[in-house]
């Protein structure tokens, strides 16, 4: 079926609005509606095709996804020449940054991207029908909740298709401890905190990914992060099992953890 149609027919009753870092355009511009967004289902995939060979054909030497691209129409009217105006400037100004998060309304998933074309708009009246163009480097789309593996449910149960990095991490720090490591046991991954001893009471250790911070409550932990440590790429896969070991003076015991990741798919 061809994607406008599909995505006309899923849209009766149900418009599509339009969120810029969790700013729905329709209600930011008055008069501005999404009418269609294409881009969404498959995703092209580019190949390497080396013929330079002494027998007939060739061989790829690698494949992979291509950016995507996502094409928004929109619709965008006023009572004045001038009020059209005003509107373009809010939208000029909506779509600039170079990290934008994309979500749209009938989706529980957002994209990141840049708006990298925008049609001119040609018309001489106060009712334009125009496009816009956002190129996603990333190519996946991630869940808006925050999901979560603990201590009690270790194991990663989804419906997801793909690996998932961790966003923020959380790792009890009882008094009288000195750090802990966090496992994948099923791929071997490793987060280790090392000679960091906890005082004053139980404390949260938290793990920052996305900001390269480690943290427990105002001290600055990233010192004790053992550089060995698979911080940027603690992948954790469908079915794999999570441990966390909190490290004391001569021993070592299972405590509290927070995995707290983003579903990702294309």
């Amino acid at each position: 079926m061809d994607e406008k149609n599909y995505i006309e027919k899923e849209a009766v009753g149900k418009p599509c609005w339009l969120y810029i870092n969790d700013r729905p355009l329709e209600k930011f511009i008055t008069g501005y509606a999404t009418l269609n967004v294409f881009g969404r289902t498959t995703l092209p995939i580019g190949a390497s095709v080396n013929t330079d060979v002494p027998y007939d054909g060739g061989y790829i030497s690698s494949i992979k996804y291509k950016p995507r691209f996502l094409e928004v129409e929109y619709l965008l009217q006023a009572d004045s020449s001038m009020e059209l105006y005003r509107q373009f400037e809010l939208l000029n100004k909506a779509l600039q940054g170079e990290n934008i998060k994309i979500f749209y309304s009938d989706d529980d998933y957002f994209y990141i991207g840049a708006v990298t074309n925008i049609e001119e708009i040609k018309d001489q009246i106060n009712r334009v029908v125009g496009h816009f163009t956002v190129t996603c480097t990333d190519v996946f789309k991630y869940s808006n909740d925050l999901r979560k593996i603990d201590r009690r449910h270790g194991t990663l149960n989804h419906a997801g298709l793909y690996s998932v990095l961790p966003e923020k991490i959380h790792l009890a720090s009882p008094s009288g401890s000195t750090g802990g490591i966090l496992k994948n046991e099923t791929s071997g991954k490793k987060i280790t905190i090392l000679d960091a001893p906890a005082s004053n009471g139980d404390k949260t250790i938290v793990i920052d990914v996305k900001l390269g911070t480690i943290t427990r409550g105002s001290e600055n932990l990233l010192p004790y992060l053992d550089i060995a440590s698979n911080l940027e790429d603690f992948e954790i896969n469908n079915g794999d099992k999570i441990s966390f070991m909190c490290k004391f003076y001569g021993s070592s015991t299972p405590r509290d953890f927070e995995v707290f990741y983003r579903d990702r798919r294309l």
